[in-house]
């Protein structure tokens, strides 16, 4: 959160959805690497948020003294696909307790609140509590170019992912309901995804996560997934 940036200023773009959504003036700055100063005379109300490499020290800087604070470390994983007839029959294996399916939307959305808890607006104590849960609902609510990867047991959503279509395929949110987590519900869903984008010449899955997010990087390292870049 910063204070003291325009809107004028050449080095910020207006994020739009994020504004609408949670009904604040919000900035993304929007340059990749900066070597001077922010200065910037008048004082209005603004949420302004940045990503830079983690080894990107000079914009590091800048944004420190434009009064910027690191809130969390965004970790980028990907998994180039090949289509493994041992990893398949890995992800069926584990998929036959659950049912998943793919599809345009999940019929309950409020069961699944509170539990993004790792995400950049839940870890910022200075922003509104509810920014967060706004943001997710709004994002599983829209349908543009997504498919969701839900898995059920007993006819009950129990988890989904929500991924973004297109040359390759990023997984957006990941969500299993808190009494079935840890059997298995997040690597079938993954699996499930893996042949979905096979099945479309899709050859690459790209997530993010929180260095904090042990147990999702668990998840996706155990997947298969490694390492591409991390940004604060």
């Amino acid at each position: 959160m910063s204070n003291i940036l325009t809107s004028s200023n050449p080095l910020f773009a207006r994020d739009n959805w994020l504004s609408e959504c949670v009904e604040f003036d919000c900035y993304t700055w929007s340059v990749c690497h900066a070597t001077s100063e922010v200065r910037v005379p008048k004082r209005i109300p603004l949420f302004v948020s940045a990503k830079v490499g983690a080894a990107d020290h000079k914009s590091y800087l800048v944004l420190k003294n434009a009064g910027f604070r690191v809130v969390n470390h965004q970790i980028t994983l990907v998994k180039e696909l090949t289509a493994s007839a041992h990893t398949i029959q890995f992800h069926r294996d584990l998929a036959a307790a659950f049912e998943i399916k793919i599809q345009e939307t999940i019929k309950n959305p409020k069961q699944f609140s509170g539990l993004f808890v790792f995400d950049r607006f839940s870890a910022d104590n200075r922003l509104p509590r509810d920014w967060s849960e706004k943001i997710k609902n709004k994002w599983i609510r829209s349908d543009v170019g997504k498919k969701f990867i839900t898995a059920y047991h007993d006819q009950r959503e129990i988890g989904f992912i929500l991924v973004r279509l297109g040359t390759e395929f990023v997984i957006e949110l990941v969500c299993v309901l808190e009494s079935f987590q840890g059997n298995g519900v997040a690597p079938a869903m993954l699996g499930a995804l893996e042949e979905f984008a096979l099945s479309q010449k899709v050859e690459k899955l790209v997530v993010g996560t929180q260095d904090n997010n042990e147990k999702s990087l668990n998840i996706y390292r155990k997947c298969g997934f490694t390492l591409h870049d991390k940004k604060i």
